[in-house]
């Protein structure tokens, strides 16, 4: 026969639980008020919760909603992900995104459409992460297609700049402009969101430091970006003032190994630090 506490039994009256499945912490193995807790909170389904929360409001889910939903479980369960992280200087990226924007050209840029070309560039260098692993096989692809993530009201979509290593910063930025705003109004065509060999997320507008994003499946890998601040770095034995960024790459341990992932990431750090090869390979910039 179980020993219970006064208390405790008015509890598992209260809430009908099975005592076979309560183990007692108190003297000799007596089950006490803080034992029926603990299995109360441990047994609690998202019903329960529901139900006993008067503030709560249930609410219908988009089908956008229900899509990311369950894609975003089913690549988190059977994509077997790794991450790598990285610090960039960015100072002389800004400086050359001031210098486009300062020149006589009408079109800005963004950090983020720098932050494009230079991912385009450095998949263009990393062939090998160019792949898919689906239905147990390996596939190939030869060009280089980015994924942008973009937020929306009930989810998040990720409209696709093709041919990224042959635009030139200009093309890129009109045409990111474009789908965003197409996004954004629900005009955007399927053609105009499927398909890419990896994908970009910058949350770093938002403020946030640094995050690892769950892969864009079928794609092996994605890029999460944080924010850029100002902080002291030691260079040729002085002190001066920087701008770091965090970088994280999720990587598909089933079709990428580590050594590939990071020469990715490593590129991608190399370009975005010393900016002269996004300046070389998009032609459309002229700088006065």
């Amino acid at each position: 026969m179980y020993k219970i506490s006064p208390l405790a039994r008015k509890i598992i009256k209260k809430n009908n639980i099975n005592i076979d499945k309560v183990k007692g912490s108190g003297p000799d193995g007596r089950i006490i008020k803080r034992d029926l807790k603990d299995f109360l909170f441990d047994h609690a389904s998202d019903d329960d919760y529901a139900s006993n929360n008067k503030s709560l409001k249930e609410i219908t889910p988009s089908q956008m909603r229900k899509a990311i939903a369950e894609k975003t479980v089913t690549t988190f369960r059977e994509v077997p992900h790794f991450y790598l992280k990285i610090e960039s200087n960015i100072s002389k990226l800004i400086l050359l995104k001031d210098k486009i924007n300062n020149s006589k050209n009408n079109d800005k840029v963004s950090l983020n459409d720098l932050f494009v070309k230079a991912l385009g560039i450095a998949q263009k260098q990393n062939p090998k992460t160019r792949v898919s692993w689906i239905n147990d096989k390996i596939i190939k692809y030869s060009n280089v297609d980015i994924s942008v993530a973009v937020a929306l009201d009930d989810g998040l979509i990720t409209p696709v700049i093709t041919d990224v290593d042959k635009k030139g910063i200009f093309e890129i930025s009109k045409e990111l402009k474009n789908l965003i705003k197409k996004a954004k109004n629900g005009s955007l065509k399927p053609s105009e969101y499927s398909g890419g060999t990896i994908s970009l997320s910058n949350l770093g507008m938002f403020g946030i430091s640094e995050f690892g994003a769950i892969i864009n499946s079928p794609q092996s890998c994605i890029l999460a970006i944080g924010n850029a601040k100002k902080q002291p770095i030691i260079e040729n034995n002085e002190i001066k003032q920087a701008i770091i960024m965090k970088s994280t790459l999720s990587a598909d341990h089933r079709v990428l190994d580590g050594s590939t992932a990071a020469n990715l990431l490593k590129d991608f750090n190399s370009i975005i630090e010393n900016p002269i090869q996004i300046w070389i390979e998009s032609k459309d910039i002229t700088l006065n």
